[in-house]
């Protein structure tokens, strides 16, 4: 006869118990899971590609949809023709195996036909940031070691202005019409002309190598020039396989939507197509996210599962109600940067049945996900995985009597690192000079090596970690350390601020870094009232001193804020031309004058 474990003679699996027997069974299925992908399906000693991935479904299920976009949908088998005419087309003008193609368009079908056609022929893509202009369009073809370019039309002109200073011939250049646009570069090639007498077929060349470059993927920049990490066959059928079936168990009858991450970015790329990749499903795809459009669009494709960014949560939940919003077929979303104060009123008024938060760097080998709908949890920590306590001033990792890192206990944050091994390599950057800085040698004592992320993550019970910050975007004022992030969660609940960046400045005679922030707000914005509210809601040394007001934040194309140009222009009146305030300890929020500024730095106006 079953015994019911909850009423058990000694209680010994009632309530906690019983639950944190639930949540390892749950994390024990998905590391099996992984585990079977990673050691059997995805072998190392076995030819294999993303190419091989997509010839797959042509042939197991050739009249199943592989995407969906706008009016068009395409079978597998429609698929796996085009990106074969693309690798027909490459071959013929001459490229090589081992050289890298840039790719520079906006997300559509002929997107993926591409980095899968260049996949064929044991080519590299480069994956380039739309908003990519001028100096950065160059640097971004250069780290990517582009031999040739692929640029859709609606993005041709950027290209024209900059191919002359980039190490890519023209006659390299081939633009690939969008409809009506009939943007193009001088002396280019077109994709639509040489398309039109390409082979079908399978190219049937033996460069399925699991270990050849697929991708260069480049990191955003937030603090510096992007990098280009390099990501291999391996690489990515392993990650697109451990959030596809590790985490999802997709299905053929599966939707995926696309549709506020770019295809230039990792999120974009493998979480948003490469999830559909592991179980033969469709991917939605959409140009530009749109708030009004997105639940026609679930429901019109029949998406069941999205690829979120937490600002694409926050626009949907801001937005009136829509006919659609909780009539779906969603079994899940899956993303990262899920506000905790959006989470659960995300959930509620959309039906979300579960959310899979994640936590990973494109070039790292952390990655972390939130599999008990824990809000505000980034993920739990995997075998390898710690955090270890840093000094917010000097951003070192603060070290024992015998020079070793020291563990994060609950309750204390710290910079998430990973154990390099076999299981989770470190592959790093196309430039290999760039990985020195990203490798701790040693740190325990033993010989071993571990990832530095960067990123500063609280740990919590249950060995479940939330997001704090990034580790240059934490500071210290007053003795005291202040997480960005925190910050800006509190500003954003004042009913009239839509929109916050936090970030330090530096003030002339003090230690520490003072609170700034960014806002964009409505006509409703009183800095009076303002004041009064971030009195009440924040501790003296989190407040910001100093807030500029401006039509819109500076982000990359994953949405991440961008705190660069405001870091460098500080609080000096004479860099900012919109409105700038100061704290003022008796009146509140004041206008920052220069001569306010001035007396700030001279140290005659008390802080």
């Amino acid at each position: 006869m079953a015994v019911n474990a909850a009423s058990a003679p000694g209680g010994w699996m009632k309530g906690p118990k019983l639950d944190k027997l639930k949540l390892n069974a749950t994390y024990a299925g998905f590391i099996g899971r992984v585990l079977y992908y990673s050691m059997v399906r995805l072998a190392d000693k076995k030819p294999n590609s993303v190419a091989l991935h997509v010839e797959r479904w042509a042939r197991e299920t050739p009249d199943n949809p592989s995407i969906f976009y706008e009016d068009r949908r395409y079978s597998w088998e429609q698929f796996n023709r085009e990106a074969n005419r693309v690798a027909s087309v490459l071959r013929r003008l001459g490229a090589r195996t081992d050289e890298s193609v840039a790719l520079l368009m906006d997300n559509r079908p002929e997107y993926l036909f591409t980095i899968v056609g260049a996949n064929k022929l044991g080519m590299a893509t480069g994956l380039v940031n739309t908003k990519l202009t001028g100096d950065g369009l160059v640097h971004a073809l250069t780290i990517t070691n582009a031999d040739w370019v692929i640029v859709g039309s609606e993005l041709a002109a950027n290209l024209e202005e900059v191919i002359d200073r980039a190490s890519v011939p023209r006659d390299r250049v081939i633009v690939w019409s969008d409809g009506e646009d009939d943007g193009t570069v001088e002396g280019a090639q077109s994709m639509d002309t040489l398309l039109e007498t390409a082979a079908r077929v399978n190219p049937g060349l033996a460069v399925h190598d699991a270990q050849r470059v697929f991708l260069y993927i480049c990191t955003s920049g937030t603090t510096g020039l992007p990098k280009a990490a390099l990501i291999r066959n391996q690489r990515y059928l392993k990650a697109v396989y451990y959030f596809g079936q590790g985490v999802l168990r997709v299905r053929s009858d599966d939707v995926t939507y696309t549709c506020g991450m770019p295809l230039y970015h990792n999120a974009g790329i493998s979480q948003g197509w490469g999830i559909a990749l592991t179980g033969g499903a469709a991917c939605a795809l959409r140009r530009k996210f749109s708030v009004s459009r997105f639940w026609d669009d679930v429901d019109r494709y029949g998406v069941t599962i999205f690829t979120y960014i937490g600002e694409i949560c926050r626009y949907l939940l801001a937005a009136p109600p829509h006919a659609r919003e909780r009539s779906h077929r969603l079994r899940g979303i899956i993303g990262a940067g899920m506000r905790p104060d959006v989470w659960v009123p995300f959930v509620e008024r959309f039906n979300i049945p579960n959310v899979y938060e994640y936590y990973g760097a494109t070039e790292g080998n952390v990655g972390l996900v939130n599999l008990a709908n824990r809000p505000g949890m980034v993920g739990r920590l995997m075998r390898g995985n710690l955090l270890v306590r840093v000094d917010p001033d000097t951003e070192e990792f603060l070290r024992d009597g015998q020079g070793h890192l020291i563990p994060c206990q609950v309750g204390e944050s710290g910079i998430m690192i990973g154990l390099i091994h076999d299981m989770a390599p470190f592959e790093g950057y196309a430039d290999k000079s760039k990985n020195a800085s990203k490798i701790i040698e040693r740190p325990f004592g033993k010989d071993e090596r571990y990832f530095n992320t960067g990123d500063l993550l609280t740990l919590h019970e249950d060995g479940f970690v939330s997001f704090a910050d990034r580790l240059g975007d934490t500071f210290r004022w007053k003795g005291e350390n202040v997480s960005t992030n925190d910050v800006q969660e509190q500003l954003l609940k004042h009913p009239s601020v839509h929109e916050a960046n936090v970030y330090g400045v530096t003030v002339e005679g003090q230690d520490g870094r003072a609170g700034a922030a960014a806002l964009v707000v409505d006509e409703t914005f009183d800095p009076a009232a303002f004041a009064t509210f971030v009195r009440n809601e924040l501790p003296a040394y989190a407040q910001p001193l100093f807030i500029r007001l401006e039509q819109e934040l500076p982000m990359t194309g994953s949405f991440k804020l961008v705190k660069t140009g405001f870091k460098a222009d500080g609080f000096d009146p004479a860099k900012i031309s919109t409105p700038l305030y100061f704290l003022d300890a008796d009146k509140g929020y004041v206008k920052l004058t220069k001569k306010l500024y001035q007396q700030i730095q001279s140290g005659s106006v008390r802080l």
